[in-house]
């Protein structure tokens, strides 16, 4: 794939980075939402794993937040035109 971002205009290039960070964020966003209400209930009815005996929001719980931290990092980039940077920077050809 990055052969062929390499041969597109630079115009280009942005405008796809600038999308697939949206679609990073808007991903991470809808896994978030969806998931809230399934830790909740696993945290309300005290679901365990049968061999461990954890409570099983704790690993659950992670997903989400894990992707909540990637989104808030790629929304800081791009507030901040870091995507720009990165951009240019890595067209060494």
């Amino acid at each position: 794939m990055d052969v062929l971002l390499v041969m597109l205009p630079e115009k280009a290039r942005e405008a796809l980075n600038l999308i697939s960070e949206l679609a990073l964020i808007a991903t991470a966003l809808i896994i978030i939402v969806f998931a809230s209400p399934v830790i909740r209930d696993l945290y309300d009815f005290d679901q365990r794993s049968q061999s461990a005996e954890v409570p099983l929001y704790i690993p659950q719980a992670l997903i989400p937040i894990g992707l909540a931290i990637m989104a808030l990092l790629v929304l800081i980039r791009l507030l901040a035109g870091g995507a720009r940077a990165a951009s240019s920077g890595s067209s060494s050809h």
